[in-house]
């Protein structure tokens, strides 16, 4: 929905750059995902971390979740996981 048109019902009043809100244990945070570069470690996993955030269609209310850190969870992602680095 970044470019502005809703995949679901193609409408086009898009809210961008919502915040993802987690409310747990009495304190609001950004909603974040995190990869790790070494998951089999017992500590120092080489966790990484980016805010989640959304578009929202406004006629229909379909959401996208989009991450923030992108070059650093996908090099710690596939650290993680022993693989060749993917084309951007």
């Amino acid at each position: 929905m970044k470019d502005g048109v809703c995949p679901k019902c193609q409408g086009t009043a898009i809210l961008q750059g919502l915040r993802v809100l987690d409310r747990a244990h009495g304190k609001t945070e950004d909603l974040t995902v995190a990869a790790y570069a070494k998951p089999d470690a017992w500590v120092f996993k080489g966790e990484v971390r980016g805010e989640l955030w959304a578009c929202v269609c406004g006629a229909c209310g379909f959401t996208e979740l989009y991450a923030t850190n992108l070059d650093a969870l996908v090099r710690a992602t596939v650290e993680g996981q022993g693989k060749p680095a993917p084309d951007a």
